[in-house]
């Protein structure tokens, strides 16, 4: 082969690569979605001799509860929130709530949880998380969720109910 046909090689791989490069996401790193959603309780009144529901702590605290989604299901390692302007001041704050997988012989897939509902296979990372810390109004907060390869999070904000 030619001077000339191993130029034209070249090209076209630094053209195919530039493609692969700019226009697909093969080299981008992929990371954890989080969606969040405050949703309203509703009191369920007793009849034909059924308790009434449980309120949350956080509706009883005045604030709607948080339930937090993933874009697909995840084996997650590790669950922190934190109080967003702490983190910002401090990188080394702690968190209100922090779970570890309870199990990393045995994980288990999550698509989604409430917060202070402990997910399946996770469990508190210390004694004083085992009771989630109420939620404030009008505070945001920052979700971590780890896997063993992939990290996402998102900032949250809480909102108060109206009083009646």
């Amino acid at each position: 082969m030619g001077t000339r046909t191993w130029a034209l090689i070249v090209i076209a791989v630094l053209l195919g690569g530039s493609y692969v490069y700019f226009f697909t996401s093969l080299f981008e790193r992929e990371e954890i979605r989080i969606v969040y959603q405050l949703r309203p309780e509703s009191v369920v009144q007793p009849t034909n001799g059924r308790r009434p529901r449980k309120l949350t702590a956080e509706t009883q605290a005045g604030v709607f509860p948080v339930v937090f989604t993933f874009d697909k299901e995840y084996e997650l390692t590790k669950l922190q929130v934190f109080i967003a302007s702490e983190l910002k001041a401090n990188s080394d704050a702690t968190p209100i709530w922090s779970l570890i997988q309870a199990n990393p012989d045995k994980p288990v897939k999550v698509k989604g949880f409430r917060y202070g509902n402990v997910p399946r296979g996770m469990k508190p990372a210390e004694p004083e998380f085992k009771k989630a810390q109420t939620l404030g109004p009008d505070i945001t907060y920052l979700l971590r969720a780890e896997t063993t390869r992939l990290k996402g999070e998102t900032e949250f904000r809480t909102k108060e109910l109206a009083k009646d």
